[in-house]
């Protein structure tokens, strides 16, 4: 195993953008030994190996064993395994806290250790619970320790220091702003958010442009999943005060967005297999039945509420999926759907999960 360390050495090095000379002028070494290592013409003394290590943002085994990498790898398909029920992910946050200290600047380890993390505060007993706020008479979320928001915001933040993909970027930096708002950093939510890209300068749209003929349905496929996932949550994010005064005629107009918005969705899935979708469902159906529900207009929130059994139902088998073909022409040309790269039922925002059933409709429910 140790005649891999210049290897590795050589790996590390480049995938943090470091040169020879700046590993050697940082351990106090000439770039000739820094090479040597590299050639496996020598070694590292022994005392140089902990700063060597923490140079190139790897433990001390990385350097040594080849299985490293699968070892995290293995860590990181539990937690997805456990994720497809947020509730229980809970139980895997002291592993995955072990794995970070061994493996300090993965990203993958990192982005989901700020998911468990985000889930056990926002779920401490492992399903969101609503209680009643004497103040106001309004519903607000019963969440777990801050102390779990504070980590995750550190854990996410070492995570956008480390090389990623664009799709493991891209994610961190959303879980980091929900999280920063979440902890009432509204401020580093808001610089953040204003470094990002427009929609109409996104990766999805410009490739519509950019393809030819033979990749246009895949990148048009691409582009509408992810226009109509960001138009359901704009509308759960949008206060209904925003449209008219915040009266019950207004909260029940955006009741009636979320519904059309739902069924816009759904119209582009006529065989009813919406993929990742079917969160964003879920979430826009519990908004529009929680709503009725507190007007007393149970039909409407009955009907609602089916729609949104049937795509939590939905999300489930989605994540569960080994793979997962969408039946609507358009979307044929992706292929098949990874669940670990599309399931986004951890990505829970706690502004979605504030409404709640008046006492009435659920006493209803139980007739």
């Amino acid at each position: 195993m140790v005649l891999n360390i210049g290897e590795r050495i050589r790996e590390k090095r480049r995938e943090r953008a470091l040169t020879q000379e700046d590993v050697a002028r940082r351990l106090n070494v000439s770039a000739q030994a820094v090479s040597k290592w590299e050639n496996a013409s020598s070694y590292p003394d022994l005392e140089l190996i902990p700063p060597l290590a923490e140079l190139l943002g790897v433990s001390i085994d990385a350097l040594f064993r080849e299985d490293i990498e699968s070892e995290a790898e293995a860590v990181c398909r539990r937690a997805d395994e456990l994720l497809k029920e947020p509730g229980s992910a809970r139980e895997y946050l002291p592993t995955l806290r072990e794995a970070v200290i061994r493996h300090p600047f993965h990203v993958g380890l990192l982005r989901r250790l700020g998911t468990v993390l985000y889930l056990t505060w926002l779920m401490p007993e492992g399903v969101p619970k609503s209680d009643a706020d004497d103040a106001s008479g309004k519903a607000r979320l019963a969440t777990g320790d801050d102390g779990l928001l504070r980590e995750a915001i550190a854990v996410y933040e070492r995570a956008l220091s480390c090389p990623a993909s664009q799709d493991e970027h891209d994610t961190i930096v959303k879980n980091l702003i929900v999280t920063y708002s979440a902890a009432g950093k509204k401020e580093d939510a808001r610089r953040l958010a204003e470094q990002q890209s427009k929609i109409v300068s996104s990766r999805e749209v410009m490739q519509l442009y950019a393809e030819d003929d033979g990749q246009k349905n895949a990148a048009a496929g691409r582009a509408l999943l992810a226009l109509l996932a960001q138009t359901g949550d704009t509308l759960l994010y949008t206060p209904p005060g925003a449209y008219a005064p915040a009266d019950g005629e207004a909260v029940e107009t955006h009741a009636q967005r979320c519904v059309a918005a739902a069924e816009l969705i759904e119209a582009f899935f006529p065989d009813g297999r919406c993929g990742a979708l079917h969160f964003e469902l879920a979430n826009l159906y519990f908004y529009a039945a929680s709503v009725y529900a507190s007007l007393g207009a149970f039909d409407r929130a009955d009907a609602c509420v089916d729609k949104m059994t049937r795509h939590e139902r939905e999300n489930k088998a989605f994540g569960a999926a080994q793979g997962y073909r969408y039946g609507a022409a358009l979307f044929d040309a992706l292929g098949e759907v990874s669940p670990r790269e599309s399931y986004r039922g951890f990505a829970v925002d706690p502004s979605k999960n504030t409404a709640s059933f008046a006492p009435e409709y659920l006493e209803h429910l139980k007739s």
